[in-house]
């Protein structure tokens, strides 16, 4: 494959921010060159009144200050950024968009909470041959559902909760497990088009793959990697 050029896609999400370089070739074919997560966990550093504190503000620097470098080194051409729940909730919103493009000359494009469960969407249908299913993807802040049928978007809708959220619920007993279900169940409980629809349920991101290592580490499953992983 003969590059024509490289493009680098950077996700803010609420838990972690990741770097991917791709080289393109004149048929538009991409190959994947960089891949680079880092642990920021930006919802942890809002406040109150769900402003993104300066502690929040000094981590996403040096988080981008890293990937700049990175960029800079490996000639990219195109950088695509986007952000999702973390920064989408923060009231202080703009003014962290601001801060990176005057600092890194990056510009990041928020996310609405259907756009983010559109790509969750594409991601599922070109890793699977699966015609009708309910797609689930739990970042730290927020959850996408996507119900699609023919391989085409029925329903589609954004949970604000994630696992960073429920997490700060969690104090190792029953109540808390009880209280956790009980909001899961009150946000989820908003969409009848939930109920009995008789589909496959798909995870995508981060929180499913570490349930899927988990499964896979105690039933010895014999493939690896998790794509289509049941």
């Amino acid at each position: 494959m003969i590059e024509q050029e490289r493009m680098a896609i950077i996700d803010v999400g609420s838990n972690s921010i990741r770097l991917v370089i791709y080289g393109i070739d004149a048929k538009r074919r991409y190959r994947s060159l960089y891949n680079l997560k880092i642990a920021a966990r930006l919802s942890e550093y809002l406040n109150e009144e769900d402003a993104l504190k300066r502690e929040g503000f000094i981590v996403l620097t040096q988080v981008f200050t890293q990937f700049k470098a990175v960029l800079d080194a490996q000639n990219v051409d195109h950088v695509e950024a986007v952000a999702t729940a973390a920064i989408r909730r923060a009231t202080n919103q703009q003014e962290i968009l601001n801060h990176i493009e005057q600092s890194m000359g990056i510009t990041i494009r928020v996310l609405s909470g259907e756009e983010e469960a559109y790509y969750g969407y594409l991601a599922t249908i070109n890793s699977t041959n699966i015609k009708d299913g309910l797609m689930f993807d739990m970042g730290g802040s927020s959850t996408e559902v996507v119900y699609f049928k023919n391989r085409e978007i029925v329903e589609s809708y954004s949970f604000p909760i994630g696992a960073l959220t429920l997490a700060k619920m969690w104090n190792e007993d029953q109540a808390s497990m009880k209280r956790i279900r009980h909001v899961a169940h009150e946000h989820f409980r908003q969409l009848s088009w939930l109920k009995k629809l008789g589909v496959p349920l798909i995870g995508v991101g981060g929180s499913v793959r570490q349930l899927a290592a988990v499964h896979r580490k105690r039933q010895q499953y014999p493939v690896s990697g998790y794509t289509n992983m049941k």
